[in-house]
């Protein structure tokens, strides 16, 4: 396929207007047909190839997802609960809300720490020419990132609620730690 680009590239430069269109209009095809297959091209010369990894974690845990990842109940059907099982069931979704947090921020920094001169380079080729689900993750990414130091007021309030909703995780954490460690002591008790 380079071969057969190259000479395309080759007629393109030298032909009539004509000839020219149709051999430019060759290369274009050509290369969005080659882009179809990028996932298949060998290690080192896939584009965003250093973000597969990352790919791979966000797939499986999709934190932009608006449903919760563990607990989903649909509106209005909200179960009867009895006795604290309410009160578990609520920090089990406090828990789940808290992670997502914590998920998308790591995978934002992954995404950030990942980010080349190459990458960028290729998101800036591709911008609007093709569709590729993995340049439409970055750029999300990155205009999350660039938002956030355009739009420092607006930002900063996101982050205070999100060191909040975190403190609130450290507090339950700790709840939690302590009712384990009871029930550690009554498995004791019964085992003696």
């Amino acid at each position: 396929m380079i071969n057969y680009i190259s000479e395309q590239i080759t007629i393109a430069e030298s032909c009539d207007t004509g000839i020219s269109q149709s051999a430019k209009q060759c290369c274009l095809e050509t290369i969005l047909q080659l882009w179809k297959y990028r996932s298949q091209l060998p290690n080192g010369t896939r584009p965003f190839e250093n973000f597969e990894g990352v790919f791979c974690a966000l797939n499986s845990l999709d934190p932009e997802s608006i449903s919760p990842r563990y607990y989903s109940q649909p509106q209005g059907n909200e179960p009867i609960f009895s006795g604290d099982a309410k009160d578990w069931v609520d920090i089990g979704k406090s828990l789940d809300e808290v992670a997502k947090i914590l998920i998308s921020f790591s995978f934002s920094q992954a995404t950030l720490s990942t980010l080349d001169k190459e990458s960028l380079k290729w998101l800036k080729l591709i911008n609007g020419t093709v569709d590729s689900p993995e340049a439409n993750v970055i750029w999300t990414i990155l205009d999350k990132n660039l938002t956030v130091e355009e739009e420092e007021g607006n930002s900063k309030e996101i982050f205070e609620k999100s060191i909040k909703q975190l403190q609130f995780f450290e507090d339950l954490s700790c709840h939690l730690r302590k009712e384990m460690e009871l029930k550690i002591k009554e498995l004791n008790k019964v085992c003696e």
